[in-house]
């Protein structure tokens, strides 16, 4: 289905309610698939105060099969989801609530390739920490290192959009952090190599991310309640997590 949806405010429940339906699509038409929830919908349901509109997931698609044999990818899925009654598909796809119903809702899905967004990947290690929700929930270390990575990959065209994105990435991983240290979590060594594949790599990757944020200075961009003692923060969490020392001293770039 394809049109051009207007912009719509959409509470969390209602995320959470596309996202769930999506989830039951996606393993029905690719069995085998695991769907679970990432971006800024999963660290609402964590507590985190900026809300997003759109409901970001990936999806596991590495033990899914094809009629040719090969396993599922997200273009299939896409192309499927332009023929569903379920979707209105154009550059973006929504997932459509209440369809044909005066309560009809457009809600926009973003979804990815676990398998190539996050590698390696290992759902045992990235997935979980809130039981009971209809989409499992990736882990705050998971969301914390995706966040730096994904402010450093901005690249919209129109500058204030991009600085606002990754001014957003910032303090949902200062609010990451701040879960983490509360909860005493750790970052595995998965976590490090999704940001480099060897340790100066990794470090690199640690200190362009914290040179980025030093650089957000306006006003308009401020940092969240989290984030006073970031570097102790930070510093705590690499100690905890007994990872090189090095990686400590990427704060203070």
């Amino acid at each position: 289905m394809h049109t051009a949806p207007h912009q719509q405010i959409s509470s969390t429940q209602d995320l959470l309610r596309a996202a769930a339906e999506f989830r039951q699509w996606v393993e029905t038409t690719a069995p085998g698939a695991t769907v679970f929830l990432c971006g800024g919908l999963a660290l609402s349901l964590y507590g985190n105060p900026r809300q997003t509109q759109d409901a970001d997931l990936a999806i596991d698609l590495s033990r899914t099969r094809r009629a040719n044999g090969r396993a599922f990818d997200t273009n299939a899925l896409k192309q499927i989801a332009g023929e569903s009654p379920f979707f209105s598909v154009g550059p973006k796809v929504y997932w459509i609530l209440n369809a044909n119903t005066p309560s009809q809702k457009l809600i926009q899905v973003d979804f990815v390739d676990a398998q190539l967004f996050w590698h390696p990947f290992s759902s045992t290690q990235m997935i979980g920490g809130i039981p009971g929700l209809p989409v499992p929930v990736m882990n705050l270390p998971t969301l914390l290192v995706g966040k730096m990575k994904s402010a450093l990959e901005r690249s919209q065209t129109d500058r204030v959009e991009r600085i606002t994105k990754v001014a957003n990435d910032v303090n949902d991983f200062l609010f990451a952090l701040g879960k983490c240290t509360q909860q005493r979590l750790i970052l595995t060594t998965l976590h490090i190599q999704h940001l480099g594949a060897s340790e100066q790599a990794a470090f690199e990757v640690m200190k362009a991310f914290f040179q980025l944020k030093a650089s957000l200075q306006q006003p308009r961009w401020s940092e969240t309640t989290f984030a006073s003692n970031y570097q102790s923060q930070w510093v705590q969490l690499i100690t905890r997590s007994q990872l090189p020392e090095l990686f400590s001293t990427a704060c203070n770039y």
